[in-house]
C-alpha cells in the first residue's frame, strides 16, 4: 500500500479527482494549504509581506502497488495549463504505509484482509 502525496492548483481538483479513481487511487483526501515558494517578498502600499499561495495538497491512498504509477502519471495529465511542466513546484511524494486502523469498529489493516478473504472463499 502506497500512500501518494501532491500539491495542485485549487481549479485543478476536480479534474484529478476524477483522473486518480480511473487509475487506480481508493480513497482521496483534499487539503486546503498556504504555500510558501521560497522567501519571496513583496510590497504593497508600503507595507512589506510573504506572499503565499493557496494551494490543496491531495493525499491518495493506492492499495495495488503496480498502480503507482497510474497514479501518477493521471495527476500530470489532469493539471491544466502548459508552463506547469517546466515548474519544479509540481513534485509527488509516494511513501510506504505499513498499516492502517480502522477506527470503528478497530481493526488493523491486516484483520480487515483476513475478514475480506473469508467472504471470498
Amino acid at each position: 500500500m502506497k500512500l501518494v502525496l501532491a500539491i495542485i492548483e485549487p481549479e485543478d481538483v476536480e479534474s484529478v479527482q476524477v483522473a486518480v479513481e480511473e487509475a487506480g487511487g481508493s480513497a482521496i483526501s483534499v487539503s486546503e494549504i498556504k504555500y510558501l515558494p521560497g522567501q519571496r517578498t513583496e510590497y504593497y502600499r508600503g507595507a512589506e509581506y510573504t506572499a503565499t499561495r493557496s494551494r490543496l495538497k491531495i493525499e491518495i491512498v493506492v492499495i495495488n502497488d503496480f498502480c503507482v504509477g497510474d497514479v501518477i502519471e493521471a495527476i500530470g495529465r489532469a493539471m491544466t495549463g502548459l508552463d506547469r511542466s517546466m515548474s519544479n513546484e509540481n513534485d509527488v511524494l509516494v511513501l510506504d504505509v505499513s498499516d492502517s486502523v480502522r477506527l470503528h469498529p478497530r481493526e488493523t489493516s491486516a484483520r480487515v484482509d483476513r475478514r475480506l478473504q473469508g467472504r471470498r472463499s
